[in-house]
């Protein structure tokens, strides 16, 4: 379903994403699936906030999501492309979090993969 993998590590509080409506040229369709991590042992539990997510209308209105280890956030970015309906992390908590995000992209618009070694690709491991 999904062919596309984007891991963001915010390491404190001063990581953020304005808001934003996501560039839809690459993508075979408007699904994006969003999975925020703990990034310490501390925020394993379910009861820490790590971030909060944002959608604002064209209209100004304001829906927020609460982002907690696990949390996975779907929205339809052609949809929200059309309807101008932006969307943003404002804040992050003061260690930090993960976010992977998954995306459905049209076939061979990202380039060839980085399949051979030496080829300039870099891999963490210690996070």
């Amino acid at each position: 379903r999904y062919n596309s993998v984007l891991v963001n590590v915010y390491d404190t509080d001063k990581h953020r994403i304005n808001h934003h409506i996501d560039d839809t040229e690459l993508l075979a369709d408007g699904e994006v699936c969003s999975v925020s991590l703990a990034k310490t042992q501390e925020q394993f539990d379910g009861n820490v906030l790590l971030a909060e997510m944002e959608f604002k209308n064209a209209d100004g209105t304001v829906v927020k999501h609460e982002l907690r280890h696990g949390t996975v956030c779907r929205f339809d970015a052609f949809a929200d492309s059309r309807d101008k309906r932006s969307h943003g992390v404002l804040w992050t908590h003061a260690q930090g979090r993960v976010n992977v995000t998954f995306r459905n992209v049209k076939p061979g618009s990202l380039g060839p993969l980085l399949e051979e070694p030496g080829n300039g690709a870099t891999c963490w491991d210690d996070f």
